[in-house]
């Protein structure tokens, strides 16, 4: 494979990776309404995530929506947007226990082509909380099960003439394992500061990118 080709593998790859709904620990009773906001680098690209996510108290679950925006690519339409569920199902005392699921679209163009992807995010974040301040670990996988790819006119001349437009199974899997620290504010702990960082694996596109990811994150609950 050239490696202009795999450069172009590597940026839709990278924009598919996973900066996820902010919150971490569980919202008190009384809030039921977040946003988020977090940023951060996902291998070596940097992007923003703007966060809404509404919380039961009684299902200890939250319905969340996101949209992120690649910082370094402001204006391309290069973006995803990620609905779905947190739930603390299984905290108890200290130990507290986030699980997410959610349906991600994603969208990247670049010289090469335009991507249209669809897949799942699946994570878990257990750990435990002393007072005000948690720490514990970020585990992640992210499938792409189908890609719908647009290869340019620019690509068709100078790469290959008979590369295949349409749907594309399993384009891309990101996992993450890392370690997450939150600190709560205020009487009812309606503020929350979060750092998460670790290693992440993206198969093929490793050998262009290192393999770290780093993101801070702040909730407020209403």
């Amino acid at each position: 494979m050239k490696i202009k080709t795999k450069f172009h593998l590597l940026l839709i790859a990278l924009l598919l990776t996973h900066i996820g709904q902010a919150q971490v620990l569980q919202p008190n009773n009384e809030s039921r309404n977040n946003i988020s906001l977090s940023a951060g680098l996902d291998n070596n690209l940097l992007g923003l995530n703007l966060g809404y996510s509404l919380y039961s108290p009684k299902q200890k679950s939250s319905l969340f929506i996101g949209l992120t925006q690649g910082t370094s690519l402001l204006g391309s339409g290069d973006f995803r947007a990620e609905m779905g569920v947190n739930t603390w199902q299984g905290s108890f005392k200290k130990f507290t226990l986030k699980n997410q699921l959610s349906f991600v679209f994603a969208r990247s163009k670049n010289n090469a082509a335009t991507y249209n992807a669809l897949g799942l995010n699946l994570s878990m974040n257990p750990g435990f909380k002393f007072g005000k301040f948690g720490v514990g670990l970020d585990l992640q996988l992210n499938p792409f099960f189908a890609t719908h790819i647009k290869h340019s006119d620019v690509y068709l001349k100078n790469a290959f003439s008979n590369a295949k437009s349409g749907w594309y199974s399993t384009t891309a899997i990101n996992k993450r394992v890392g370690f997450y620290v939150v600190k709560q504010f205020g009487k009812q702990n309606k503020l929350e500061l979060n750092l998460k960082a670790g290693y992440q694996n993206n198969g093929i596109y490793d050998k262009l990118a290192p393999n770290l990811y780093g993101i801070i994150g702040i909730n407020k609950s209403f």
